[in-house]
């Protein structure tokens, strides 16, 4: 993988995805930007509310109005999936299905290559957000 390769580091042939681990939702950490290619950051955190304050900087940091995404027991923690719901300024929130690099379209999009493509954007004024069923 060229990227890979550009950073320094070699990788198998079929990789398809570039993971880096981080700690800072700081507007000077690159990789807690949207990255239009194969790399994405991954952040570990102590509890689900650690996690859900990380997620809402994310996004805060990148624009509201795209989509967020929640894997979780929905049955034994329906409380996580409803603090997910307020605390996300998203207007697609995901609950237990695929949503990074154009994860659009089939529900479980296993079998496809990463797409790197995205619908229309889903902030204030986008005709499609009201029609998605988020109400603020």
């Amino acid at each position: 993988m060229k990227i890979a390769e550009l950073a320094g580091f070699c990788v198998p042939p079929d990789t398809k995805i570039l993971l880096g681990e981080v700690t800072s939702t700081a507007d000077s950490e690159p990789f807690a930007h949207e990255k239009l290619s194969p790399v994405l950051a991954l952040y570990r955190a102590g509890s689900f509310d650690h996690a859900m304050e990380m997620a809402s900087e994310l996004v805060a940091l990148g624009g509201f109005g795209h989509t967020s995404v929640l894997f979780t027991d929905q049955d034994m923690n329906p409380d996580r999936v409803a603090a997910f719901g307020v605390r996300m300024k998203t207007a697609r929130i995901l609950i237990n299905t695929p949503s990074s690099h154009g994860g659009i379209g089939d529900l479980y999009n296993f079998s496809l290559a990463p797409s790197l493509t995205l619908g229309c954007g889903c902030g204030e004024a986008t005709p499609c957000l009201k029609t998605w069923g988020r109400s603020t």
